[in-house]
């Protein structure tokens, strides 16, 4: 009966082992995930009050438990304010790799701009191993930890500062040697020639022999190649634009010589507009301009971009005339696809078209016209442009878009206005 007694509990307490060992992992998997955030968030509170130096051990310990490529982006940018460029750029090149194996174009983009900055400052050094491969069992290390014949005779990145390389082999002395290196430079070392060790008498038989210490085990530091060069910060825009075309004012003239168009005063006596000085008036001075659109700019950051930009194009309509401007613009990018910016511009205009001649007083036209009028704006006129665009196709070496740029030029004789669709080539 005793034994029938104790067999319920000694089942429910091997249950409860069971539920325990079964859940032990995802305990443990949420006790890390909740330690990495908190080893994060206390080293981002740290890397906002610029202590770097206590800020990037706790969010690398907080990578480590719980991988994530915003972590890996954060640790990287903790590394760069140290002066630890090396480190940081190999950190900028993992969040690479991972921001694109997960499709998160914007830290992909971060990546990349990141990497273009620390690469010029990452110093890179070179193992060059007089003794390859002569001396059996050859050992190579940096700051301790061993570097694979692999590496040898590689550039490697590695951080500013003074850096032990060192070279062992069995019966052999061992080699070392310091080496310093700057932001950006290059070095190479020469491992040099390993002495070896004259062989000692054998121990006699009755002599206890210690036995040899074992190294130390020593991780291969990881050796990055060189990757390709990054993108370049400029970009060029080819397009076209056309849209209605304003104008009002301007300095009128016919195209004939004054001196042709016939005028009599009062008192019936003849006269010209070159003598009377008559005034003139241009009709149909609206229409339209088509024209190109040509651009070039630089990328202060992965949204902002500053540059020039040249628009140029003719009058189309009744009449003719032309219309151009250039100067400084700068954009900001709203999303993968849409962006925005101004410009301020110089630049003038032209229109041609009928107009009127007004005689002064008590002189009237004596026949002829009408008359064929140039009408011209600026000397120089100053303006500005608001753009708002959007890209419609991404291509292998550019991108297609399409955008709205109202402009205005205006000058002491008068003011032209458009507002043009453009059709422009990103590259």
């Amino acid at each position: 009966m005793a034994t029938a007694a104790s067999t319920p509990p000694a089942r429910a307490v091997a249950l409860g082992c069971c539920l325990v060992a079964w859940m032990t992992p995802a305990v443990a998997l949420a006790d890390d995930k909740g330690e990495a955030e908190r080893l994060f968030q206390e080293g981002r509170g740290l890397m906002l009050q610029k202590r770097f130096a206590e800020a990037c051990p706790k969010i690398e310990q907080s990578q480590r438990l719980d991988p994530h490529v915003g972590t890996l982006l954060n640790l990287a940018a903790c590394h760069e304010q140290v002066g630890r460029f090396a480190a940081a750029w190999v950190e900028y090149q993992q969040a690479l790799t991972a921001a694109r194996a997960e499709g998160q174009k914007d830290r992909e983009r971060l990546a990349l701009e990141r990497i273009e900055v620390v690469e010029p400052r990452v110093p890179w050094l070179t193992l060059r191993v007089a003794q390859r491969p002569a001396i059996h069992g050859l050992s190579v290390t940096l700051d301790g930890a061993s570097i694979p014949p692999a590496a040898w005779e590689k550039e490697m990145p590695v951080d500013p500062g003074e850096h032990l390389v060192s070279a062992t082999a069995p019966s052999h002395k061992a080699w070392q040697v310091k080496v310093e290196l700057r932001e950006s430079e290059h070095k190479a070392v020469d491992v040099s020639a390993l002495e070896a060790i004259e062989p000692a008498p054998p121990a006699p038989a009755h002599t206890d022999t210690p036995p040899a210490p074992v190294a130390p085990a020593v991780v291969p530091k990881q050796t990055v190649e060189k990757p390709p060069a990054s993108p370049s910060r400029w970009s060029f825009e080819i397009g076209l634009f056309g849209g209605y075309l304003g104008a009002s004012g301007g300095r009128v003239q016919p195209q004939v010589d004054p001196r042709s168009i016939a005028l009599r005063d009062t008192n019936g006596a003849d006269s010209d507009c070159s003598y009377a000085g008559c005034s003139y008036t241009l009709h149909d001075g609206n229409g339209g301009v088509v024209g190109v659109n040509l651009s070039g700019s630089y990328a202060l950051s992965d949204t902002v971009r500053i540059g020039g930009r040249l628009l140029a194009g003719p009058r189309i309509g009744r009449g003719g005339g032309s219309l151009w401007a250039f100067g400084p613009t700068m954009t900001l990018q709203i999303s993968d696809t849409v962006w925005t910016g101004v410009s301020a511009l110089i630049g003038g205009g032209s229109a041609s078209g009928y107009g009127e001649v007004a005689p002064p007083a008590r002189y009237y036209q004596a026949g002829g016209g009408p008359y064929v009028m140039d009408s011209s704006y600026g000397d120089p006129a100053l303006g500005a442009a608001v753009e708002l665009g959007m890209i419609l196709a991404k291509l292998p070496r550019g991108s297609v878009g399409v955008s709205v740029m109202p402009l205005f030029l205006r000058a002491d004789n008068g003011t032209m206005w458009t507002v043009p669709l453009n059709v422009s080539y990103r590259f």
